[in-house]
């Protein structure tokens, strides 16, 4: 989380004290209130969130503390081989305090320099990982929701390209177009949250050659199950309705 944090803001000053378990330097102090007081209503999921949590409390030229991490959480955020948008695990102030650990973590973040998240926190993230592959990062879906998902892949595989509309129960290719910086195509799926999970999805697109080249886009996302919350979407998806079951009792979904 802290890593995330250092991500979205310019630091000035950062300082880290590790406390005993249970204590704070400072019970009062207001983000950790506002922080608290947030958690009643929404459940905080994810580092990112944390991160908004964080800048809704801020005062102008005040720096502003961030109380209750747990040790091994910090661990984890610095670790390089961690992926934070999968792995990290639901983390409230008031649930930290029953995490089996000798420690926690308490930083100091003086003002940011930027007060706004920046693009790459809100759009779909694209890793090319090279021979034919790529990962598609979707973030935090709601199960039982259908999503329309649009971004933008590079390739050279020239204008028209050939996939298999069956290929993926889950992922419907809707259409491939060429983008318009000649770079690559725009991509436009529907994509279906089944299960509460972690999910990955796979979709092929390929060449129109003689021997065609293919390009395998995994697809990354977290599916939050009913009553833990409403994610924030990034930009390119957009909910196009909901499918639950008979025998629910319907959603809360207001719409996107």
């Amino acid at each position: 989380m802290l890593s995330e944090t250092n991500k979205r803001v310019q630091l000035d000053k950062l300082s880290l004290t590790f406390l005993q378990k249970g204590h704070t330097e400072n019970e009062n102090d207001s983000v950790h209130s506002v922080i608290e007081k947030a958690t009643k209503h929404a459940v905080i999921y994810s580092p990112e969130q944390w991160y908004a949590a964080v800048r809704t409390a801020r005062k102008s030229k005040t720096p502003y503390h961030v109380e209750e991490m747990a040790h091994s959480e910090l661990i984890m955020a610095t670790s390089e081989e961690t992926n934070m948008e999968e792995d990290c695990k639901k983390m409230s102030p008031a649930d930290s305090q029953h995490h089996d650990h000798n420690h926690h973590a308490h930083f100091l973040v003086q003002d940011p320099v930027e007060d706004d998240l920046s693009a790459h926190d809100s759009q779909i993230l694209i890793n090319n990982e090279g021979e034919g592959k790529v990962n598609v990062r979707l973030g935090f879906l709601q199960v039982k929701h259908v999503y329309e998902v649009q971004f933008s892949i590079e390739d050279d595989f020239g204008e028209e390209v050939q996939f298999d509309p069956l290929q993926n129960v889950n992922v419907k290719i809707e259409s491939v177009r060429p983008s318009e910086n000649g770079k690559g195509h725009d991509i436009t799926l529907t994509f279906s949250a089944v299960k509460e999970k972690i999910v990955k999805e796979i979709i092929t697109i390929m060449s129109k050659e003689p021997n065609p080249r293919s390009l395998t886009m995994t697809l990354h996302a977290r599916v939050l199950g009913k009553g833990k919350g409403t994610p924030s979407l990034k930009k390119g998806i957009h909910c196009v309705r909901i499918e639950w079951d008979e025998e629910s009792e319907g959603s809360d979904w207001q719409g996107h």
